[in-house]
């Protein structure tokens, strides 16, 4: 049903009505359309008041079908369609909580890239998910879960999750049942090309190089990752479970070790869950792992960095080894970054060929170096006093060789593990 009034000075833009979604056409009569081109691979997708009432209707449709929660019961959510004046705009999302719950208003270009306006739609229809029932605080839906499910709805259901033009009034229900299609086959192609990221990365990614063929990995890793949880048994009843503690946490991590506590009590076992799943996806060669015992011993190797050090002033200088620990107490930012940078490119390599549970201990030493590194360079940065520097810098110097000093604990540990396995294994 359209609604096109005028009472007094005020003009009600037309209006579309579908299940929870009250659709508004803000845009001027006589605007032209601009017909823009996509600025990137995906292409373009050209809304009107029907188009989005419907196509919003059937993201939602086929989201309650992947998560396995009813299509009923929903809250109002506004789609404002507002004129596009140049390409890639983004989408404009906000939440308001009311006396009686929670409202959405969601401003959408009418000419968008494709999976940009699912990635809209999935986020503001997760939030109404996660903020159902609570307030004040609203939820912080994480970039992998908006991501992968997203990508995985646009290859699960095809061309018809957004319609390219209907007739008005139509209001017919088309999602395909794809039976036997292979929604990961992109990101399999995309993660045997490139390394798939790490949990770190997957949980706190750093937006601003989400481009090109940074943003596509990511975007498939975080597809891999949601599909194999919502594998597990009862894993699409822990995502929504996810959802709804969001709002009561600082941080999904907390949220996601409450809901999935029974797979994964650590962050720990999580990790070493990725790492497993990455290794059967991909396909990565069994052969091509070493054993134990060479990677520890090219993971010592690589943590004792060698260095040219001068005793005194009229001495030359000496060839000797450092530790990752003496560099960052001891060394001037500059030299510790070239390296540090580089210590962390060789920790990447050598991951690749460990068992599971080295390749896990490698990638955190690679994620605490790399974390100093970052952190570093925006204190070295920073136009301040220098009293407000010295104390950043200090606390996280002291943080990071208090990190370092537990993962050499755990090197010993695991060294220690496998020469215990390696004598039981040779007695008679």
């Amino acid at each position: 049903m359209f609604v096109a009034a005028t009472w007094g000075a005020v003009t009600i833009p037309p209006t579309r009505r579908a299940q929870n979604f009250v659709v508004q056409d803000l845009r001027a009569a006589a605007r032209p359309t601009a017909n823009l081109k996509a600025g990137g691979e995906q292409p373009i997708v050209t809304l009107d008041l029907d188009v989005l009432a419907l196509s919003a209707e059937r993201i939602k449709r086929a989201l309650c079908r992947e998560l396995d929660v009813s299509p009923r019961g929903w809250g109002r959510i506004f789609l404002l369609l507002k004129g596009t004046s140049e390409a890639d705009q983004d989408i404009v999302i906000v939440s308001t909580s009311y006396a009686d719950g929670w409202q959405y208003r969601v401003e959408i270009p009418d000419q968008v890239g494709e999976l940009k306006f699912i990635r809209g739609m999935v986020e503001v229809l997760l939030l109404e998910l996660a903020n159902r029932g609570q307030r004040p605080k609203s939820a912080e839906i994480p970039t992998w879960l908006n991501e992968g499910l997203s990508l995985q709805l646009k290859n699960w259901v095809g061309p018809d999750l957004i319609l390219s033009s209907v007739s008005v009034g139509s209001m017919v229900r088309t999602i395909r049942d794809l039976r036997g299609l292979d929604t990961l086959r992109e990101a399999r192609t995309m993660l045997r090309a490139l390394p798939a990221v790490t949990l770190t990365e997957l949980g706190h990614p750093d937006l601003a190089n989400l481009k090109g063929d940074h943003l596509k990995r990511y975007q498939s890793s975080a597809q891999l990752f949601v599909h194999e949880l919502s594998r597990l048994p009862n894993g699409r009843g822990c995502l929504v479970n996810l959802l709804r503690e969001l709002p009561s946490c600082w941080n999904w991590e907390t949220a996601f070790l409450r809901s999935f506590h029974a797979y994964f009590p650590r962050l720990l076992d999580l990790e070493k869950w990725w790492m497993v799943t990455l290794t059967g996806f991909t396909g990565r060669d069994p052969t091509q792992v070493w054993s134990p015992e060479i990677c520890l011993e090219k993971l010592d190797e690589i943590l004792l960095i060698p260095a040219q050090v001068r005793l005194a002033p009229d001495v030359l200088p000496i060839r000797t080894y450092v530790t990752p620990q003496q560099i960052i107490s001891e060394w001037d930012f500059p030299l510790q970054r070239v390296a540090l940078e580089h210590l962390t490119s060789r920790l990447a390599a050598l991951r690749v060929n460990c068992p599971l549970d080295i390749a896990s201990l490698v990638e955190r030493y690679r994620q605490t170096v790399q974390n100093y590194l970052q952190k570093r360079a925006e204190a070295y940065s920073i136009s301040a006093t220098r009293g407000q520097i010295a104390v950043s810098i200090r606390l996280l110097v002291r943080e990071t060789l208090e990190q370092l000093d537990e993962l050499y604990r755990q090197r010993e540990a695991l060294r220690r593990d496998q020469a215990a396995a390696a004598g039981s294994s040779i007695k008679p």
